[in-house]
């Protein structure tokens, strides 16, 4: 946003910072990772779920516009995150 000023990017923000959210600052980790993949782990529902997260960017240097675009995948870690899944989306 800094870069930009995009004002609909600052609305975004602003809407994010207003979900409820239960965080531990203590649990949060903020150091660089160079992992393949990232565990995120959630509970959602009174359920604890894990997942990886994977990001995937395209495009060369040169190409602008693809190389902005970044694709965030997330997939079950266990079963038990599968299956919360299954039930949920079916």
């Amino acid at each position: 946003m800094e870069q930009t000023g995009d004002s609909g990017l600052k609305d975004l923000l602003a809407a994010i910072e207003e979900f409820p959210c239960q965080v531990d600052a203590a649990a949060v980790v903020d150091e660089p990772t160079t992992d393949l993949v990232m565990p995120v782990d959630l509970v959602v529902d009174g359920a604890e779920l894990a997942f990886i997260s994977t990001i995937t960017t395209f495009g060369a240097p040169l190409d602008v516009l693809p190389s902005e675009l970044a694709i965030e995948t997330f997939h079950p870690l266990d079963e038990t995150t599968r299956q919360f899944l299954a039930q949920s989306f079916s």
